[in-house]
């Protein structure tokens, strides 16, 4: 069978290595390594899933060159001793089987070295610490920890570093090392004007600023020959006071064509939320968004190959960029998490059958908070060596399941329990199947949640699960039924928070007018500033509305990163919107909102023809409080997911579904 996707899979070979399809696994980080940053049998198996599944290159992200000083994430890969040797040749052969190229990122993350660990020393070449890390200790009334200074003997020994860690990666057979230069690490830091005011050789101008990039390049090549394939990551700073933009960035990588084979061209840098979208983009942004840059890069170089990076966010996407010669490779990330077996499966012509990414950075949310990797619409993710290939396989003692929901969690663990072989059936107490879930993707920005409800709800309902509609669980039914296990997922409804004039005809739930279900005005006002809230208020900005949105929270209060940096950047770009934060809601009259300013008590008048709730959810408990004591089941056989325990987002749903079902 051969695949329409011919550029995608077509072969290429670099300096004798040979890459099987143009498809890599863009760097990151499992957070599976061990406490000494040696290769974990968890390790091992998270990266031999996407050999297995069909991609041709694959970088394990940010692997540090020394663990006292150049870390910056837990549960690090260690370059720094030779004991790490062991560990990683047998996981480059667990990959090597299925013809795919394993390959580390080298790193030293610089002033980064706080980020977790606080007590870590911060070295770069100038004394300027990270901008979220100085916000966060002013923020505190702390003394905002100093970065020490490289000097040139330190400067040496971070390069030599760096070669011993590459001469590692080669004795464990490595064909393929990636150099990370980008998003604001070391390199970077010496590359950008903003990080580096050095007056030696290692500041100034492009030449010099460049030299620690190329001395340890030198360094790298001279350290592990001419017949392993070097790649580095890469991301211009444009818009940002005093970054590189990409005219000077593809400058510098004309000064290291002599050693490096591949760029991977990506954007921006950590340690600025704001620009964090623009290194692993969400929903609001458009595909192959880095695109431009890529191909100035592929234009502007002579020698080097090129991997594409950013938001191709399906095979499509990767095929359009490749049959163009923008590029040489096309790297995803988040889609292979969302599937691993995403390669394979396109080259056998079932693109469709691919788990769509939803982009919602659990991924990376996880990994940043101590987790090891999950994924929202992959509940293996992270669990590859308890579940290896990506199957249940079958119970040993197969049980009735009664299911109460079907909304998401309940699919979910109607889907995987069917899986198993259990005897399932769920119970939905009104005429459709998917809850909530059926309005979550009609935004035209939320066109991948869209394409994974497409995805999922068929194949849920195909299972071999059985459900009945317009039932709802009572005492009586589990009684009746005499299940071996009980499953509440009755989910979450939406909140109509007490306030005089609520139920006027002007108002509706944000989510209404999101379905076209309400009709909003010209003027629209939102009661909450949260995700649904402000996608709410950005989709009918985009429609030409005038949007307020108010929310009795303080913005600094706000916990979901995308409400509180991301979406609030894209409204500031839309005209006649305004968000007012510590704002309590008196009234909702005909003409508008009468508000009060939280701090102040000052009241005033947002005029408007519709208001809607955003207002958050409320769990619907009362089916488990009703089931719990029965004749039938043991009060430790009833079980809660999902929505239901509290309202969240998809990969809780997802999730507690799986890893309930899979263990009962």
């Amino acid at each position: 069978m051969s695949s329409v996707y011919k550029h995608c899979f077509s072969p290429i070979t670099i300096k004798g290595v040979t890459y099987k399809n143009r498809l890599e696994v863009s760097p990151h980080v499992p957070g599976w390594g061990a406490c000494d940053g040696t290769v974990t049998r968890e390790v091992e198996a998270f990266w031999e899933g996407y050999a297995r599944g069909g991609a041709a290159l694959i970088n394990m992200g940010n692997c540090a060159i020394d663990m006292a000083e150049a870390k910056d994430e837990a549960m690090q890969i260690d370059l720094s001793r030779d004991e790490v040797i062991v560990g990683l040749s047998h996981l480059r052969e667990s990959c090597a089987r299925y013809g795919a190229i394993l390959s580390p990122e080298i790193n030293h993350c610089g002033r980064g070295a706080g980020k977790y660990y606080p007590e870590n020393t911060r070295y770069g070449p100038s004394n300027i610490p990270l901008p979220d890390e100085a916000a966060r200790y002013l923020e505190q009334g702390l003394q905002v920890p100093d970065v020490v200074e490289m000097t040139t003997d330190k400067i040496y020994e971070t390069i030599g570093k760096f070669a011993a860690a590459a001469s590692r990666c080669k004795r464990a057979g490595f064909q393929h090392l990636l150099i990370h230069g980008a998003h604001g690490n070391l390199i970077t830091q010496f590359l950008s004007p903003m990080s580096n005011k050095r007056a030696d050789n290692y500041g100034g101008g492009l030449h010099n600023r460049a030299r620690f990039a190329v001395e340890t390049m030198q360094a790298i090549r001279s350290a592990v020959g001419n017949d392993i394939v070097i790649e580095m990551r890469v991301s211009p700073e444009d818009g940002i006071p005093d970054g590189v933009d990409c005219t000077e960035l593809i400058e510098f990588a004309r000064l290291l064509e002599d050693y490096v084979d591949v760029f991977i061209v990506s954007y921006g840098m950590m340690g600025m939320p704001h620009l964090i979208p623009k290194m692993m983009a969400g929903p609001y942004h458009p595909y192959m968004h880095n695109l431009d840059y890529i191909k100035a890069f592929k234009a502007g170089l002579k020698r080097a190959k090129i991997s594409a990076v950013g938001t191709l966010q399906n095979i499509e996407n990767c095929e359009y960029i490749l049959s163009n010669g923008w590029a040489d490779f096309a790297a995803m990330c988040r889609p292979f998490i969302a599937d691993p077996e995403l390669a394979r499966k396109a080259a056998r012509n079932g693109a469709d059958n691919v788990r769509p990414c939803v982009r919602c950075m659990l991924c990376g949310m996880r990994v940043s908070g101590w987790y090891t990797c999950g994924c929202s619409v992959n509940p293996y993710s992270g669990k590859e060596s308890e579940f290896p290939g990506g199957a249940v396989g079958r119970a040993q003692r197969p049980k009735k399941v009664l299911i109460a929901g079907g909304g998401l969690a309940g699919m979910q663990a109607a889907w995987t329990g069917a899986e198993l072989g259990h005897d399932v059936t769920v119970y939905e107490k009104s005429a459709e199947l998917g809850g909530n879930f059926n309005h979550a993707g009609v935004l035209p920005f939320k066109q991948d949640v869209k394409a994974f409800y497409d995805y999922f709800m068929p194949r849920a309902a195909a299972s071999g699960a059985k459900f009945v509609l317009n039932t709802e669980v009572t005492r009586e039914l589990v009684e009746r039924e005499k299940p071996d296990v009980v499953i509440v997922a009755t989910g979450a409804e939406h909140v109509k928070p007490p306030i005089p004039g609520i139920d006027n005809p002007n108002v509706a739930f944000a989510y209404e007018a999101d379905c076209g279900a309400a009709a909003p005005g010209k003027r629209v006002a939102i009661i909450g500033a949260g995700v649904v809230g402000l996608e709410s208020a950005l989709a009918l900005a985009r429609k030409g509305h005038a949007v307020s949105v108010v929310d009795y929270a303080r913005h600094e209060d706000i916990a979901d990163m995308s409400a509180r940096f991301e979406l609030p950047g894209l409204l500031a770009e839309e005209r006649d919107v305004s968000i007012r934060y510590g704002v309590l809601v008196e009234s909702i009259e005909p003409g508008g909102l009468v508000c009060r300013e939280r701090d102040t008590c000052v009241r005033f008048v947002i005029e408007c023809d519709t208001v809607l709730i955003a207002a958050g959810l409320r769990s619907r408990r009362e089916t488990f409080d009703a089931v719990l004591h029965n004749d039938a089941v043991s009060e430790c056989d009833v079980y809660m997911i999902g929505d239901v325990i509290k309202p969240r987002q998809i990969g809780q749903a997802i999730n507690e579904a799986f890893d309930l079902i899979t263990h009962i």
